[in-house]
């Protein structure tokens, strides 16, 4: 099956990821936040706590040309990033293994031009001051499913010069087949906080 397919639309089915027990970033979420984060063929762009790889492979496909790199700690996230990347012929991405941020030193080449941080490990403060060093205009987004996250989040926005902040709640229901009647299910309301950062502190 040519999943080239997909470049035509927004986003990927989840159904098509080969998936573990690491974390994936659900469709609807993934489709807005990669929307928000302005790439193009162009750019660097790192996906941090890829999980399964769903983001990056959504990218990739999406921005032909766009460098990515995927990092992520799990042994597991890294079999099922590269078991994607086969399987919808992304093999562009850069795969990363190390915890975020001290894994950022062996990432050779340009500055990312954009973030994503679908994972963090508890580190999200140091991961962004991190990113801030690498290039202090680049654009972020973060999702949080968690009121920590979401706490830290807004700290980290308070602490950096920013601009264009753009935060969001998402809340996604699915229809579910119960006998001959369908219902709608709703899934964990996931939080999304995009920004640039803008220069000195």
């Amino acid at each position: 099956m040519d999943y080239r397919r997909y470049s035509e639309y927004t986003s990927i089915p989840d159904s098509e990821f080969i998936r573990g027990k690491v974390p994936m970033t659900k469709e609807e979420v993934r489709t807005v936040t990669i929307s928000k984060l302005h790439l193009g063929s162009n750019k660097v762009f790192w996906d941090i706590g890829s999980g399964t790889g769903s983001v990056s492979v959504q990218a990739a496909i999406m921005y032909p040309g766009l460098r990515i790199c995927a990092i992520e700690h799990d042994p597991e996230g890294i079999e099922l990033i590269k078991k994607n990347m086969d399987k919808f012929a992304t093999d562009g991405i850069e795969v990363i293994e190390g915890d975020a941020p001290d894994c950022f030193a062996h990432i050779s080449g340009r500055a990312p031009d954009a973030a994503f941080i679908g994972g963090s490990g508890g580190k999200l403060e140091q991961i962004i001051e991190k990113l801030y060093e690498l290039n202090d205009h680049m654009r972020i987004a973060v999702n949080a499913v968690t009121t920590e996250t979401v706490i830290a989040i807004n700290n980290i926005m308070k602490q950096y010069p920013i601009k264009d902040r753009d935060v969001i709640q998402m809340y996604v229901s699915r229809e579910r087949e119960i006998g001959n009647l369908h219902l709608m299910e709703a899934q964990n309301p996931v939080y999304i906080a995009v920004f640039d950062l803008n220069g000195d502190r």
